[in-house]
């Protein structure tokens, strides 16, 4: 299979090798959490993109603070399928991780194009934390992303 580009690799490979195992997620003991052949990878990664494509604009950049690789690995190609730049930065954790929260911040302060996704767990602490450094970035919730939508 030639692939062009990344989109390539999600969109066309499935077809060819649908129920092959594509991906193997393991927890912090090594042990194995989640596996998804290539049908599933693509169609999770769809599922995002059509999510993001419902809920945003387009050309947008998206800040993905994203501590769990099985949800990470969606966020990120969905991003990249709804055509949508995608930041991956390390998960947001306000008060063990102050330095990568004033990183996060300073990036959105000069960067206020920019947008964020952040797993459920997170996002009431970061939407007080930004809204005390008077940041407004759209902040999409990777959990909702990943529900399948009902609309046609």
């Amino acid at each position: 299979m030639k692939s062009n580009n990344l989109t390539d690799l999600i969109l066309q490979y499935p077809a060819t090798q649908a129920e092959e195992q594509a991906l193997i997620f393991l927890d912090h003991r090594g042990q194995e959490k989640q596996q998804w052949t290539y049908a599933q990878l693509s169609e999770i990664c769809k599922r995002v993109a059509k999510n993001l494509l419902e809920q945003s604009v387009e050309k947008e950049v998206v800040v993905l603070a994203v501590e769990d690789q099985a949800k990470f690995v969606p966020a990120f190609f969905g991003c990249i399928l709804a055509g949508k730049i995608p930041v991956p930065f390390p998960a947001i954790q306000r008060k063990k991780n102050r330095p990568g929260w004033g990183r996060l911040c300073t990036l959105l302060a000069t960067h206020p194009e920019m947008n964020l996704l952040v797993e459920e767990m997170h996002h009431s602490r970061v939407a007080k934390g930004l809204a005390e450094e008077n940041l407004t970035p759209r902040v999409y919730i990777n959990e909702s992303l990943l529900v399948p939508n009902t609309s046609p």
